[in-house]
């Protein structure tokens, strides 16, 4: 049979299967397709495997296993001399030592992509890992650094008419002025950052709905809740803006939902809501978290 189309839907199916929250049987079959790949030595198919078994370990925390993979990818993209994939992989390198609390490898990893993303000349990329390094720095406590990448960041981002990132630039901005005290400076980079992810047309019906009923004022504080719906708004922000059901037991497996649900808050809101607040100083000790953690106050 056709090895090759065997393991192209093998990996359709593994990627429906993690949008559905299927996470084992989408790991499962990941690992299928790796194996057909190796078999039959198809390097970039064998990378493609690893990249995208990679994005399902890091999104169930396994951060070690998450490392592993997206490094043997970043190997077969270095050798096939893919710079493109290659400076992808690099950044989702930084992204998991990011996660993982380590700032510094996050940072090398971070460079190495930069550079390449300079050599093609894609502004929005570039956009993308100067606010990925503003982070890190932040992180680190390296105010200056952070705030010096994320401005070249933003105007990156300007260069390339790319709101999204103009928007993401802004909200790092504006929480790194807020951990400095830096309010009306803060209040200025929050507005920028809400002012383009209206021209994005991310307040679509269902998004203005739910702010019309508070919304992600809920979420943050802004009415009275009880745990459990407190809860489920948590859990939509950190689901991209999709709705999903609380699971109460550990035994009861992983919740159904999400994929093909409407979005109770846009994507772009949910992603600078969960940056601002995973960028918040820890409230005990007045440090960086590490591992990170999204602190509301």
């Amino acid at each position: 049979g056709d090895q090759r189309g065997v393991a192209v839907s093998l990996d359709q199916i593994a990627q429906i299967e993690q949008l559905l929250g299927k996470t084992e049987d989408a790991a499962k079959h990941y690992q299928e397709e790796l194996k057909i790949e190796q078999d039959i030595g198809d390097q970039s198919g064998m990378a493609r495997a690893l990249t995208n078994y990679g994005d399902l370990e890091q999104s169930q925390g396994r951060f070690d296993q998450a490392l592993d993979a997206t490094k043997k990818a970043l190997q077969i993209y270095m050798t096939l001399s893919d710079q493109t994939d290659e400076a992808t992989a690099l950044n989702n390198v930084g992204n998991i030592y990011f996660k993982k609390g380590q700032y510094t490898d996050a940072l090398t990893n971070f460079q190495q992509a930069l550079t390449l993303r300079e050599k093609m000349n894609n502004p929005a990329n570039v956009a993308m890992v100067l606010n990925n390094m503003g982070q890190s720095y932040q992180k680190l406590g390296q105010y200056d650094k952070a705030l010096a990448n994320y401005l070249k960041a933003l105007d990156s981002a300007h260069k390339a008419g790319d709101r999204f990132w103009i928007a993401a630039s802004s909200g790092s901005m504006a929480s790194l002025f807020e951990i400095q005290g830096r309010y009306g400076a803060a209040l200025k980079a929050a507005q920028e950052s809400y002012q383009n992810m209206q021209v994005l047309g991310q307040k679509d019906e269902q998004t203005a709905t739910i702010e019309a009923d508070d919304g992600l004022a809920l979420a943050l504080g802004g009415a009275e809740l009880t745990m459990e719906e407190l809860g489920r708004l948590y859990l939509m922000l950190g689901n991209r803006g999709v709705p999903m059901p609380l699971r109460y037991e550990h035994s009861a497996g992983q919740a159904e939902g999400g994929a093909g649900a409407p979005h109770a808050l846009s994507e772009a809101a949910a992603f600078i809501t969960l940056q601002m607040l995973d960028t918040n100083i820890r409230p005990d000790t007045g440090r960086p978290a590490a591992p990170p953690v999204a602190w509301k106050t």
